[in-house]
């Protein structure tokens, strides 16, 4: 399951503890199951047994709330390349696992996959958002750079459109 979580929220009503937590658990299974388009914050609310004025406390809009659950979906696949990365011999097979480790993720969480690249967040208003995607673009930048190429951050820029763009195409079917 994305971000490690077992049991699926709206099963059960929150009772104390961590309410952004259980307010992005819940927002998470709706995405994975309708896709993002449709969240609304008092819809989540009352599926874990809230006032929507609590919510809003913890993420004044929704695209706070998108944006926070955006920037736990790039920390996965960050950590995801990573072990990729790690547990290769040579820049150009971290490359390849990298490169595998993205499409299935892709592939595995198609809703969630969406609301990363999602246009409509913008990225400078939700530093963590921005971090956490850089944090995985700089993976690709890395690899090759210890490749030894002369424009490692140009390449992985085209590298990452074209990945990204396989990745749409293997959703889409």
């Amino acid at each position: 399951a994305p971000f490690g979580y077992g049991e699926p929220m709206g099963t059960r009503s929150y009772h104390h503890g961590d309410l952004p937590e259980a307010t992005k658990r819940a927002a998470l299974a709706e995405i994975t199951e309708h896709g993002h388009a449709g969240l609304r914050i008092r819809a989540i609310a009352r599926l874990i047994g809230v006032s929507h004025a609590a919510v809003f406390r913890h993420f004044p809009d929704r695209e706070h709330l998108l944006a926070a659950i955006a920037a736990e979906a790039f920390g996965q696949l960050t950590q995801a390349l990573s072990a990729a990365h790690a547990g290769a011999p040579t820049a150009a097979a971290a490359l390849d696992a990298g490169t595998d480790v993205y499409l299935a993720f892709a592939i595995d969480h198609p809703h969630l996959y969406r609301l990363m690249f999602d246009g409509s967040i913008e990225q400078l208003s939700h530093p963590a958002l921005a971090t956490a995607a850089g944090a995985s673009f700089s993976l690709l930048v890395e690899a090759l750079s210890r490749m030894e190429h002369p424009d490692p951050h140009r390449t992985a820029v085209m590298a990452w459109s074209t990945l990204h763009g396989l990745a749409n195409l293997s959703i889409d079917g």
